[in-house]
């Protein structure tokens, strides 16, 4: 079973062109009160930036480390992150377009491709989307988005978090008669930090679990 990481889990095999764009392109910053410069989007990009996350089902801890260097993929130019769990290291994208926020990567062993669409941090909470999302064993995906709530506060392993966007997001599949839902994600991001919490959802064989942050550190 996969983690509830979802793309956050991928490994990515085809071959992607790398781009000489500027990471300012995706990460929106801005001076505190005594000049250092913070990051105020829901996703930070600065490289060597490292999140560290638990799995609920199976108490793995894995390490996220942003990576400078970018890539292109559908002309969006997403930030390479590393990640490391169960002794491998696997490629990780992420991308901010218009204030839209994205996972990109292959979570089924090369049969999984998806760009995942999964925050909007200008919109309220009922705003929604349906964007493609690639194929999932060579059968056309779609992402089916929805912002729950917007501006909560949350604990997570301990640790309080302000400025958290709730989203739901439903990954569907089409074997021929339709789409079907693969997999249910609900993402709790906090601005500045980036995701703190997945949970997970298989509904066709009714199986759930969370991802949480249990520590981080932003450059």
């Amino acid at each position: 079973m996969k983690t509830g990481f979802g793309v956050f889990s991928v490994i990515v095999s085809s071959l992607i062109i790398f781009s000489g764009c500027s990471k300012e392109l995706s990460v929106e910053t801005k001076q505190d009160s005594i000049g250092v410069t913070v990051d105020t989007s829901y996703q930070p990009m600065e490289a060597g930036s490292t999140w560290i996350y638990q799995d609920s089902a199976t108490l793995d801890t894995s390490l996220l480390t942003a990576i400078d260097s970018q890539v292109n993929i559908n002309s969006k130019i997403y930030t390479l992150f590393n990640l490391q769990v169960a002794g491998q290291t696997k490629d990780e994208y992420f991308a901010i377009n218009n204030h839209d926020y994205y996972a990109y990567g292959d979570f089924g062993d090369g049969l999984l491709t998806i760009e995942l669409l999964y925050l909007n941090d200008t919109a309220s909470a009922g705003y929604n989307w349906q964007t493609p999302a690639g194929t999932i064993n060579g059968y056309p995906a779609q992402v089916q988005g929805q912002i729950i709530a917007i501006g909560i506060t949350m604990t997570v392993a301990g640790k309080t978090y302000t400025n958290v966007v709730h989203s739901l997001v439903d990954l569907q599949y089409n074997y021929g008669s339709g789409y079907t839902t693969y997999a249910t994600y609900d993402y709790y991001v906090a601005k500045g930090v980036g995701i703190i919490r997945i949970v997970t959802n298989f509904p066709t064989i009714g199986f759930s679990e969370e991802l949480n942050l249990i520590s981080y550190s932003i450059k």
